[in-house]
């Protein structure tokens, strides 16, 4: 993002690959179609624009990270968001915004976008003469609706004539975010808030969205989320912008050099400084000068010495913390088990269990109810022996007359205390 702009506000362009809607807060009107350049044309050249990515082309994941670092932190995120996005690690860029997390470390909410996305992106602005000021993705104008309503936990629900978003608020931060075809009825589009929630590990939240859905238990939106996005101040205070690979490298190359120029820059007045001192002292005390010199250098080496084996005794036990959770964990792999079973709902039959040690854990299962597997991840997530348990398919079906759902969920187990009362074989047989 840029901090040179114009006093007038932004468009917001809401993009996807095959569609796109501009909106302007000047005129507050609308105009869509296939892509920038063949929508806009020359109209606005010279305007800035938000383009916020659709939910169908964006990713959107929250990792706990630890306290380190802005650059340490861009590679935890990058670490951490590569095993949960379906794309390899050179067809996608990723961006992140930092939360405070209830316990150690902080949280991050990390986005990813396709590179060819991002670059077609800046290629249809730059036809129409448009400068994008930020790209990111269109499920945090839900977040900055949510704020506005001073709501913390929400479902933030639009509807067109075709599809439905949904964008997953929880503990005052995006937490998910999916688009899907429009349900056929009322019930099925509350059953699927409540899949939605679940999936993103929130037990219960009201909804926000236009009076036209008619939901219980429902808050109004007075504008549009897209609205929130013309603040480009709200964005550069609270947000982030993708980048294409080649800028990013650009402008580490350019903090580089700027902290080699200031160093050098130092080190020159430094010498000067030096020197002019040297030549003003007399004959009679230069003996004591070049002692003092010398002592100088040498309690200088020392301090730098004392930095450096500072630094490697910090690195040598952040090193050893992570050894220790890999190589000496708290929770054996039967206690994994015995948890799940005990917390697995009477309508819930668990079918399947992959488990290795440091990778997520695999659960499948089927119910008769979506709200049994929203009550098994909610049970799970409130276990301290679990963490960031989500669920990542669902898929109904029937057999004979009877509704089936069979779902899988994927999470971290965490090492905590043994089971004090282990669970009879008679009950983990039956689920």
């Amino acid at each position: 993002m840029t901090n040179s702009r114009s006093h007038t506000p932004p468009l917001v362009i809401e993009w996807s690959p095959m569609w796109v809607r501009v909106f302007d807060s000047i005129s507050r009107s609308s105009r869509a179609g296939p892509n920038i350049h063949e929508t806009l044309g020359d109209a606005f050249s010279g305007r800035e624009a938000v383009v916020a990515v659709s939910q169908r082309s964006s990713f959107i994941r929250t990792v706990p990270v630890p306290n380190v670092a802005h650059d340490e932190l861009e590679k935890v995120v990058a670490l951490k968001l590569a095993p949960l996005i379906p794309l390899k690690p050179g067809e996608y860029v990723s961006a992140f915004r930092l939360a405070e997390n209830r316990g150690v470390g902080k949280l991050a909410i990390a986005a990813a976008i396709k590179t060819e996305s991002l670059r077609k992106i800046y290629d249809d602005c730059e036809k129409s003469g448009i400068r994008p000021l930020a790209v990111l993705p269109v499920a945090f104008g839900s977040w900055l609706a949510a704020r506005a309503n001073s709501l913390q936990t929400c479902v933030v629900v639009e509807a067109d004539d075709d599809s439905l978003s949904l964008d997953v608020i929880g503990g005052g931060e995006l937490r998910y975010s999916r688009a899907l075809p429009l349900p056929e009825s009322s019930a099925e589009l509350e059953e699927e808030i409540v899949r939605t929630a679940g999936i993103a590990g929130v037990s219960s939240a009201s909804v926000l969205g236009n009076a036209a859905l008619a939901i219980a238990d429902q808050h109004v939106l007075t504008l549009e989320p897209i609205e929130y996005l013309a603040d480009i101040h709200a964005i550069e205070r609270l947000l982030f912008s993708f980048e294409l690979p080649e800028r990013l490298a650009a402008r580490r190359r350019k903090g580089r050099r700027g902290v080699a120029q200031r160093a050098i820059a130092a080190a020159i007045v430094g010498v000067a400084s030096v020197a002019a001192a040297y030549w003003s002292y007399t004959n009679s005390t230069l003996t004591a000068a070049n002692g003092y010199a010398q002592a100088r250098k040498e309690l200088t080496s020392a301090q730098s010495d004392q930095s450096a084996a500072a630094v490697a005794n910090r690195q040598a036990s952040e090193s050893q913390a992570l050894l220790n959770v890999g190589f000496r964990p708290s929770q054996t792999m039967s206690d994994v088990t015995t948890a799940l079973a005990q917390l697995a709902p009477k309508s819930v039959w668990l079918t399947g269990l992959t488990l290795e040690r440091g990778k997520p854990i695999l659960v499948r299962g089927s119910t008769t109810s979506s709200k049994s597997v929203a009550d098994f991840v909610s049970a799970i997530n409130a276990n301290p022996r679990f963490r960031n348990v989500k669920v990542v398919s669902a898929t109904k079906g029937s057999i004979g007359k009877t509704t089936v759902i069979q779902f899988a969920l994927v999470g971290r187990a965490t090492g905590l205390l043994p089971i004090d009362q282990p669970i009879s074989r008679d009950l983990v047989v039956r689920r």
